[in-house]
C-alpha cells in the first residue's frame, strides 16, 4: 500500500495532475449545523425557564447528545479535516494517514452514541404525551432496544480490530493484526437504525389517527412527528456512501461523503427532538400563526366520541386536568395552545374512557 501511495503521489505531481480538496466546504457544513444546533438547544431550555417549567430526564439527556455532537464536530474538524478529509491520500505522509484513520476511529463511536441516544430522547419525549397503558409498555421497549443496541454497536466500535491500533495502522500492510471489516458493522448499525426509525414514526401516526381533533390539528401535528423521515433518509443515503469507504484506497477522499452524511443526520437529528418546544415557543411568540389551527370549537371529544365522554366521571374529569396542567391555572392555558398539550389530552382522555367503560 506504501509503494502505491508513493507512486501515485510521484504520479500525480510529475502529470501535473489536478489537486482535489473539499476540505473547506466539510468545515462549513460542520461549523454551521452545529452552532444551529446550540441555537436549537438553548431555545429549548429557554423556552422551559422563560415559561416556568420543570426538566426531565430527556432534557439532561439532550445536553448529553449536544456534548457528543459537539465532540464529534471537533473531531471532524481538527482532526478528519486536518489530516486530509476531502483530499487525496497519496498527498499525505504515512504517519497523517496514521492520525487520519485514528480520529476517524473516535469519530465513528461517537456517532454510534449519538444517534441511538436521539431515538431515547425521542422515546422519553413520547412516554410524556402517550399515556396509555399499553403505547407506554411498547415506548419503554423501545428505550430498552435503542439503548442495548448503543452498549453494543459502541462495543463493536471499540474492538472491532485487535489489537484496536489495528484499526489506524493496518492500512500500509506493514503491521500484523485483523479486523471485523467496516461494512458488515456499518450495516448492522444502518439497519437498527432504519428499523427504530420507522417504528418511532409508527407510534405517534398509530396514536394520531385515533384521535378525534380538527384535520388542520392533525395535519400541524403530524407533520412535526414526521419531519423525523429526513432523518431516515439520510441514515440511507450516507450507508450508500459508507459501502464503497468500506473498500477504499484511497480513504481520505472516499469517506468525505460519509462524513459530511454523518454530520448532517446527527444535528438535524437533535432538531427533531427540540423541535417541540421550538413549536411551543414560536406560538407563544406569534399566536396568530396557531390561529387558524385552532379556530373552531374547542371541545375535541365531539361527534363520535360524544357518547363515551357522557360516561366520564368527574373524577376522571380531574384525573385528566391534572395530568395535563400541573402547576398555575395560567400556566395550564399556556400549555393548552400548544398541540403537544392537546395530544396529551386526547390520548389521556382515550385511555380514562377504556377505563369507565
Amino acid at each position: 500500500m506504501l509503494t502505491i501511495a508513493a507512486t501515485l503521489n510521484v504520479t500525480s505531481v510529475a502529470c501535473d495532475f489536478p489537486v482535489r480538496d473539499k476540505h473547506a466546504q466539510f468545515d462549513i457544513l460542520a461549523i454551521t449545523l452545529v452552532t444551529i444546533t446550540a441555537i436549537a438547544v438553548g431555545l429549548r431550555f429557554w423556552e422551559k425557564l422563560r415559561y416556568e417549567r420543570k426538566f426531565r430526564l430527556d432534557d439532561y439527556l439532550v445536553v448529553a447528545v449536544f456534548l457528543l455532537d459537539l465532540g464529534n464536530t471537533i473531531v471532524c474538524v481538527h482532526g478528519l479535516s486536518g489530516n486530509g478529509l476531502g483530499r487525496d491520500a497519496w498527498l499525505f505522509s504515512p504517519d497523517t494517514i496514521n492520525s487520519y484513520l485514528c480520529y476517524l476511529y473516535i469519530g465513528q463511536t461517537l456517532y454510534a452514541s449519538d444517534v441511538f441516544l436521539t431515538k431515547i430522547c425521542v422515546a422519553l419525549f413520547y412516554l410524556r404525551i402517550f399515556p396509555v397503558v399499553t403505547v407506554q409498555r411498547l415506548i419503554w421497549g423501545t428505550i430498552g432496544v435503542a439503548a442495548l443496541g448503543m452498549v453494543i454497536f459502541d462495543i463493536l466500535a471499540i474492538t472491532q480490530c485487535q489489537p484496536i491500533s489495528f484499526y489506524w495502522t493496518g492500512w500500509d500492510k506493514l503491521h500484523e493484526g485483523h479486523c471485523l471489516g467496516i461494512n458488515p458493522l456499518a450495516w448492522a448499525i444502518a439497519a437498527v437504525s432504519l428499523i427504530l426509525d420507522v417504528w418511532m414514526l409508527a407510534i405517534p401516526i398509530w396514536q394520531l389517527v385515533r384521535l378525534q381533533m380538527k384535520w388542520q390539528r392533525k395535519l400541524a401535528v403530524a407533520v412535526m412527528f414526521t419531519v423525523g423521515t429526513f432523518v431516515t433518509i439520510v441514515s440511507i443515503l450516507r450507508l450508500r456512501y459508507l459501502v464503497a469507504f468500506g473498500n477504499s484506497q484511497n480513504p481520505t477522499w472516499d469517506s468525505f461523503e460519509t462524513c459530511y452524511w454523518s454530520v448532517i443526520e446527527i444535528n438535524v437529528g437533535l432538531w427533531c427532538v427540540c423541535l417541540p418546544d421550538l413549536r411551543i415557543l414560536i406560538l407563544k411568540a406569534f399566536p396568530r400563526l396557531g390561529s387558524s389551527i385552532d379556530s373552531g370549537p374547542r371541545n375535541p371529544h365531539q361527534g363520535s366520541s360524544a357518547p363515551r365522554q357522557q360516561g366520564r366521571t368527574p373524577s376522571t374529569s380531574r384525573h385528566t386536568e391534572s395530568t395535563i396542567f400541573k402547576g398555575k391555572p395560567s400556566q395550564a392555558q399556556q400549555e393548552a395552545s400548544s398541540s403537544t398539550a392537546e395530544l396529551v389530552e386526547m390520548t389521556t382522555f382515550m385511555n380514562d374512557s377504556r377505563s369507565v367503560v
